[in-house]
């Protein structure tokens, strides 16, 4: 057991020391994408950056992303505290149509890449059902 222990530890060691700086990367590539969806968001549903900034929408967004652990990508928990941080620096006009952008928001973070899952598991199984058993 304490071998396979060691083992364990010198097979993660290295693949961790090579792929640690670019899963941080990747993981700010995601934090920003998803950042931009959401001012994307805010914008297409009419609220404008005299009303709530890029700096307003960021800070509340990152406030917000560490709720993100809870099931479901945090559903309701990072919506109202994005929504109580963008409300709280604009006014109550934002409220509407940030709700509004949140539900598209979410559409796009949450539902699509399930649609988009599901596709890929049902194309693959038809490839796998149209080949040739071995």
């Amino acid at each position: 057991w304490a071998r396979a222990c060691v083992g364990f530890r010198a097979d993660v060691a290295e693949p961790f020391r090579r792929g640690f700086a670019r899963s941080v990367l990747s993981l700010w590539a995601m934090l920003l994408i998803d950042l931009a969806v959401l001012v994307l968001c805010l914008r297409f549903v009419g609220v404008p950056s005299v009303q709530l900034s890029l700096a307003t929408i960021a800070v509340a967004y990152f406030f917000a992303f560490p709720f993100t652990f809870l099931p479901y990508d945090g559903i309701g928990v990072v919506d109202v505290m994005i929504l109580a941080a963008l409300v709280q620096s604009a006014d109550h006009a934002v409220e509407a149509p940030a709700i509004a952008a949140l539900a598209v928001w979410r559409g796009f973070t949450v539902v699509q890449p399930i649609v988009m899952g599901g596709i890929a598991v049902v194309a693959w199984r038809r490839t796998v059902e149209d080949s040739p058993a071995s």
